[in-house]
């Protein structure tokens, strides 16, 4: 995996999309090129541009993603070195939508914009935890070099779980809108009646992301929507082993809906990145860092309302971290320490805007986060899980 900067666009050559001409009866079709410039037009194409190594070796990429105000990714097709560290690249591009290729270009092709370069082996490593913490290991080395290690150390492991993108998404049996199992006990808020039942998860496929928990393999979320916000069951947590292999044994189905593994960063909002002490300048490259990082692993998810397990909340307003710490503590924000909030780990994010739940008919569209405190999640002790709500 490489990182290079770019010295200069050198040439672009756009191939107009062309398509059977259907409007004459007979065998003598010819090849058209679709008139006008609109966005439903492809262009395929190449681009050659000269390119800086950010690094001490280079590897053989076969493909690139430039990170500029848009992400945007192609084929090597060859590469020419023309001294230590500069290279000539020429970058092949296939059904480049948006006006066309040249105004793709545009705001990513700039210099001293960055790309990063992965080789044939590399292809699918955005897919993986491993593959995305050595993306992060590079950028944050480049654009934060001495805080790093600590960017790095922060990163938590989740998983975005969205409703399935086109028919030919693979759905995942992990998430339950239905009570999975009718054996399982419905807890009761503090006036004897039962909270309402929001998701169960069962995590057999993720297990590795228990590693570091005390945690077992099935979750069930209850949610209580009474008018008594100091009820301390506002939120209850059940941590259970997922008993039967067997889906088709559970009284619940499963949700149409499919995940993707991802190592998330925080927000600047978030109490942890204030425990980093970055100066301005370093508050700025880690924006920076967080833009381009998100853009490259989740792609259109980049700013879309998504679901979680584990990562780090989205927060709608205001650091989630730092609420859970208030009601658990009962002190107000300026007394709370951001060390003590940034010990608040999120545990499950429902965004009614991803996937409407019958439960936002009663509680309305906020966002619901439960947070457990790092020391708990180690232990699998959920009986101290804080509910947050959040909305517009």
């Amino acid at each position: 995996m490489n990182l290079f900067k770019i010295i200069e666009l050198i040439a672009v050559e756009a191939i107009p999309h062309t398509a059977n001409d259907r409007t004459e009866a007979g065998a003598n079709r010819k090849r058209i090129t679709l008139p006008g410039n609109f966005p439903q037009k492809p262009e395929s194409g190449t681009v050659e541009l000269s390119v800086q190594l950010l690094g001490h070796s280079f590897s053989e990429v076969e493909k690139v993603y430039f990170l500029g105000l848009d992400i945007l990714s192609g084929h090597v097709a060859r590469w020419t070195k023309k001294s230590p560290n500069i290279y000539d690249l020429v970058v092949e591009f296939r059904d480049i939508y948006t006006h066309g290729l040249e105004n793709a270009l545009k705001n990513t092709v700039l210099p001293g914009a960055l790309l990063i370069g992965l080789t044939v082996d590399e292809r699918t490593s955005l897919d993986s935890i491993s593959g995305q913490k050595a993306v992060l290991e590079l950028l944050s080395g480049y654009l934060i070099p001495t805080k790093r290690a600590e960017i790095v150390q922060i990163a938590r492991s989740g998983l975005i779980i969205r409703p399935k993108q086109d028919e030919y998404s693979r759905s995942s049996s992990i998430f339950y809108e239905e009570m999975p199992d009718s054996t399982l006990v419905v807890p009761e808020n503090e006036d004897g009646l039962p909270i309402l039942h929001l998701a169960s998860l069962n995590l057999s496929d993720y297990s590795f992301l228990l590693r570091e928990s005390g945690a077992k393999k099935g979750f069930s979320f209850f949610i209580n929507t009474g008018e008594d916000e100091d009820d301390s069951r506002a939120g209850v947590v059940q941590n259970y082993k997922w008993l039967l292999d067997d889906e088709e044994t559970y009284d619940g189905e499963p949700t149409g809906l499919e995940c993707k593994l991802f190592l998330d960063l925080p927000t600047t909002e978030h109490a942890v990145v204030h425990t980093l002490h970055f100066s301005d300048e370093e508050m700025e490259q880690y924006e920076a860092l967080f833009s381009m990082y998100k853009r490259l692993v989740t792609g259109d998810l980049e700013d879309a309302e998504v679901n979680k397990f584990l990562g780090y909340p989205d927060n709608v307003q205001g650091c989630v971290a730092m609420e859970a710490e208030s009601s658990s503590s009962n002190n107000d924000f300026g007394e709370i320490d951001a060390e003590d909030a940034a010990s608040w780990h999120l545990l499950l994010q429902i965004s009614p805007d991803c996937h409407w739940f019958d439960i936002f008919d009663e509680i309305g569209d906020a966002t619901i986060y439960y947070m457990i405190q790092d020391a708990d999640w180690k232990a699998g002790d959920f009986s101290r899980v804080q509910l947050v709500t959040q909305n517009t």
